[in-house]
């Protein structure tokens, strides 16, 4: 019995501490291992350009505006070596999605030592506002960008994902383990997109193939995923029935003076992005034996998220309004006199 119980945990350190160091071993990066990065103007995707490029790869950055602070910084990388290359993406547009699929084509063809390594879909819009609120055409950007979108590129670039091996990022959200009020249809888009990754993972492994599903920790200030939501708040007003807005009119100028603060373009210039997030995306990109999942989170999402999973269903609501979202509270004085 001694011998049995002394096998297993001895099995069970060895396995804890193969998994602890065999994504440590990274790949030998050179000029000939492309990258495609989604959604470079600014957040995440400007600063995993700019990491890439450092670390020696050669990277396709997608914007949405070439006239950008951000998209302008990375053209200005490209002056020495031209190892940055910069496109225009829509993602609601399967002409633009159809164009960098023949760019992509383009840059592999004209150097037959390219591999495609990798390609982050980054790119993703937010709408914070309750679901009665959103217009149709808030609801179906999100979805178009944020899912729908991602998979049309990666259906077009399989013959290529195959022949070269590539490893699929896809950057999800803590949204995707907890829909959040406020953000319904946004965390249906991250989870569809999780588990669309989770899927894939298991039909691709045959060749060879990792999909990879990123959780980024909180970034908001450090992004301009929600520069838009005053911009947006303004037009879900304005489709309001009178009706509506008898319901909610101070309770939503309440909501969005809150979020108030969050409303503003940032240049990527002034951003200090977190380090922890870009060296853990830079693990998934370079570490040799990728896991399946990589998250980076602050103590205060491990925190919540971890007790969102034992309390009770009854009491989720005011912990996630008052505690963790801190949002402004509706009730019967909030509806219009």
């Amino acid at each position: 019995m001694y011998f049995i119980l002394s096998f297993v945990f001895s099995s069970i350190i060895l396995f804890i501490l193969y998994k602890k160091f065999k994504h440590k071993t990274k790949i030998f990066v050179n000029e000939s291992q492309l990258v495609i990065i989604t959604g470079c103007d600014s957040g995440l995707g400007h600063f995993a350009s700019i990491a890439c490029y450092n670390a020696g790869f050669t990277v396709l950055s997608t914007v949405l505006n070439k006239n950008s602070d951000g998209s302008q910084f990375l053209q200005n990388l490209n002056q020495h070596d031209k190892r940055l290359h910069l496109i225009e993406l829509n993602l609601k547009d399967d002409d633009s999605i159809e164009n960098l699929m023949k760019y992509a084509t383009k840059i592999l063809e004209n150097n037959t030592e390219m591999k495609l390594h990798a390609i982050i879909n980054n790119a993703g819009v937010m709408c914070f506002g309750e679901f009665e609120w959103l217009t149709k055409e808030i609801i179906e950007e999100q979805l178009r960008v944020n899912v729908v979108g991602p998979m049309f590129l990666i259906k077009n670039l399989l013959p290529t994902i195959r022949r070269c091996k590539t490893r699929i990022i896809n950057v999800t959200s803590h949204c995707s383990l907890k829909p959040l009020p406020g953000l319904s249809v946004y965390s249906a888009s991250k989870a569809a997109l999780r588990f669309w990754t989770e899927a894939i993972t298991y039909e691709l492994n045959k060749f060879g193939i990792k999909a990879i599903n990123f959780i980024p920790g909180s970034f908001i200030m450090s992004s301009n995923i929600t520069a838009r939501t005053l911009e947006l708040s303004k037009r879900m007003k304005e489709q309001m029935s009178e009706e509506q807005l008898s319901v909610y009119q101070k309770y939503f100028d309440e909501y969005y003076g809150y979020l108030s603060y969050i409303s503003s373009y940032k240049s990527p210039k002034s951003i200090k992005f977190n380090e922890n997030i870009i060296s853990k995306l830079m693990d998934a990109v370079t570490d040799e034996f990728p896991e399946h999942v990589y998250k980076d989170e602050p103590l205060r999402y491990t925190f919540y998220y971890n007790l969102f999973k034992i309390i009770p269903q009854g009491m989720m609501q005011n912990l996630i309004m008052e505690k963790f979202l801190c949002m402004p509270k509706y009730d019967d004085e909030n509806k219009k006199k």
